[in-house]
């Protein structure tokens, strides 16, 4: 069943966040871990449909550069640190600046990836920033936004993993981002 309102939506992904996966959810909660629950119902306003939700909505759209040795746990678990600090930088708004941090050692095979996240925009509150709660308030430089996590990113919001070809890896180190 779709949400009713962004309110309930936005319930759902709290309880997602305060559980982090389906098997540490309690049984009366399960329910929020099936993807009906992401989108809003439309709802008939003067003979018109008018989406409050839809899958091309604004989304926060981030990059996290990192290499083979993790992917498997990020496919399982999504993005999750030792340190929840608003100073411990793990994701950028550009993928240059991620694939700038991913790491690349050939003589034990570890190859660089580039994890592309987004995380819904929900309407919040004014003293609040886009990417809360899962991300701090980003510290902005000239031509990218670093994000620390405020909290573990659901593998759900992962929507692409992909290798990033060597000699891009070499040419982005080279020249910087």
């Amino acid at each position: 069943m779709p949400s009713s309102s962004i309110k309930q939506r936005n319930y759902v992904f709290y309880l997602r966040g305060k559980y982090k996966t389906k098997s540490d959810t309690p049984e009366k909660w399960k329910w929020v871990w099936n993807d009906e629950w992401l989108t809003v119902k439309e709802h008939k306003l003067l003979k018109r449909y008018i989406p409050l939700f839809e899958k091309d909505s604004k989304y926060l759209t981030l990059y996290h550069g990192t290499d083979s040795l993790f992917i498997d746990k990020i496919k399982h678990n999504g993005i999750i640190s030792n340190n929840y600090s608003p100073s411990w930088y793990m994701l950028s708004s550009t993928k240059p600046s991620a694939i700038f941090h991913s790491t690349y050692a050939e003589e034990i095979n570890r190859l660089p990836y580039l994890v592309t996240i987004q995380i819904p925009i929900t309407e919040t509150e004014p003293h609040r920033w886009d990417g809360f709660p899962y991300v701090w308030k980003p510290i902005k430089t000239k031509n990218y936004k670093w994000y620390a996590l405020k909290q573990h990113i659901p593998k759900d919001f992962i929507v692409k993993i992909e290798p990033i070809k060597i000699s891009d890896w070499e040419k982005i180190k080279d020249r910087g981002f």
